[in-house]
């Protein structure tokens, strides 16, 4: 690979503190009982990639690129979508992937519906984009899934007029808010539109819950294999010769909020269009192997359009047109050529079919135990699902075990109706009010006095004082150790 190495391509120690994609020309792939494992290996020696001009580079010298990727793209696709084979070996020298970057596909939950949530991209590959990126440093590269949560963090900034607030990603107090590159992405759009005295406004939380994956990663660098990442998709894109290491992210914003590209070079914001698109109309359209794609909703220049489909042409041409002047001109020329503006790009086509693939591949499960939690609860809410599962044959649903298929709010209100005990983890009143929490309890309680069946609710709570319940809440027996020490006593009165 030799010959590759330029300005733009440098031998890995020389480019591993930016941007960073280390090119492999071998790899394997092994089918799991879940899902996949893809096992790849480096060293110092490796060149990697660290702008976007340097991938436009290698892939200029990769000697009949077309013709093949379309075959590793099919040998990948009949793998990875379809195939049942036990194990996939890639080995070309003159055929280098990029390893690797983090993706998130958001499916955004607005209201009463769900939507996938892209980023409008202008430059090959154009159209819409999920919110991705390459590994910033060495550590990033042996876990890609810093990058993914890096990335959703930089990329999809919201903001709330009516409540007045920023909108961040269930940060620890100051966490997510004290890290310079938010702050500064904040404080420019502040200043762009002073309309909205967003200088002003206080900060909430956005609920996330990430769906962990059935796929996983194995690093060796140089003679040291890293530890196995797990809970992710593997998305690997011929077409794009690009290593993706992706999850999905289940958000919830209500109407009211605004959604916001928060890519910056520099002190300017790319400002490209945020688009919404309704999961159960898309998905059809990517069936029917469609390459045109307008969103129901879109987000752009702080404003939402509610009739996405009517307006989005327009807001795409009036951004491309102002981001001419910063654009090298063989981009323009090919975003002006490009007959399918409005297509996926790979990596999101790639992501969405593994998510596709995992959808309906078993029969409607059944449980006897629910336990619901929001994020920041995880650790204490597995601790209880470890315990039970250990000391109990009864059948638990536990989100981030359980979920198998993709399709969240099916799978929750299946389980949810099949369920007799819902356990209620929280350390906070306001955690267990997030807004998917505070359904699946609320689901549940009236599920328990509509029906002649016997349902048990159980709050196990920690640090709080059972008054401060929701009223629904106090109507129920629960556990309230005042810290997790005393959570242990209460465990075994949980059978």
């Amino acid at each position: 690979m030799r010959k590759l190495q330029s300005d733009v391509v440098l031998p890995f120690l020389k480019a591993h503190h930016r941007f960073i994609e280390v090119l492999v020309t071998k790899f394997t792939l092994k089918r799991t009982r879940r899902g996949f494992r893809l096992s790849v290996a480096f060293n110092n020696k490796n060149l990697a990639v660290w702008s976007d001009l340097g991938k436009r580079e290698v892939q200029r010298k990769i000697p009949a690129f077309k013709t093949l990727s379309e075959k590793y793209q099919r040998e990948l696709d009949d793998f990875l979508i379809t195939g049942k084979e036990p194990f996939y070996l890639f080995n070309d020298s003159k055929f280098p992937f990029r390893f690797a970057s983090g993706g998130t596909l958001p499916i955004i939950r607005r209201g009463h519906k769900e939507y996938y949530g892209f980023f409008y991209r202008d430059i090959e590959p154009i159209g819409w984009n999920i919110a991705n990126g390459g590994c910033d440093s060495l550590h990033e590269l042996f876990n890609p899934i810093e990058t993914i949560e890096r990335e959703l963090r930089e990329e999809l900034v919201a903001f709330n007029c009516i409540r007045r607030k920023w909108l961040l990603f269930e940060a620890g107090e100051g966490e997510i808010a004290a890290r310079p590159e938010f702050l500064n992405i904040r404080g420019l759009l502040a200043k762009q539109y002073p309309r909205l005295q967003l200088g002003e406004f206080g900060i909430d939380e956005i609920p996330l819950k990430w769906l962990d994956g059935p796929d996983e990663l194995q690093v060796t660098f140089g003679n040291r294999d890293e530890p196995k990442v797990s809970g992710c998709f593997l998305n690997i894109n011929a077409k794009d010769f690009g290593i993706e290491i992706d999850r999905i992210a289940w958000i919830t914003i209500d109407p009211e909020t605004v959604l916001y590209d928060g890519e910056s070079w520099g002190s300017t914001l790319v400002n490209s269009p945020v688009g919404l698109f309704e999961v159960d109309r898309f998905n059809d359209l990517v069936k029917s192997e469609s390459t045109h794609f307008l969103p129901d909703i879109f987000f752009y220049d702080a404003r939402c359009y509610n009739e996405g489909k009517k307006h989005i042409k327009i807001k795409v041409e009036n951004y491309v047109k102002r981001m001419v002047s910063k654009r090298p001109y063989p981009f323009v020329k090919a975003y002006r050529q490009a007959q399918a503006k409005f297509d996926m790009c790979p990596a999101t086509r790639g992501i969405v079919l593994r998510y596709l693939s995992t959808l309906d591949v078993r029969p409607k499960d059944k449980f006897d135990i629910f336990i619901s939690f929001c994020s920041r609860d995880e650790q204490l809410a597995r601790r209880i699902f470890k315990y039970l599962k250990k000391n109990t044959n009864k059948r638990i649903f536990f989100s981030a075990e359980t979920i198998h298929d993709g399709n969240w709010s099916r799978q929750v209100a299946q389980a949810l109706e099949s369920a007799r005990k819902l356990i209620l983890v929280g350390t906070s009143v306001k955690n267990i009010m997030e807004s998917h929490v505070e359904y699946e309890w609320r689901a549940f309680h009236l599920l328990s006095i509509s029906e002649s069946k016997r349902r048990i609710l159980v709050p196990v709570m920690v640090g709080v004082d059972p008054k401060t319940l929701p009223l629904p809440l106090r109507l129920f027996q629960g556990y309230f150790p005042k810290n997790e020490n005393q959570l242990q006593s209460v465990l075994p009165k949980l059978l």
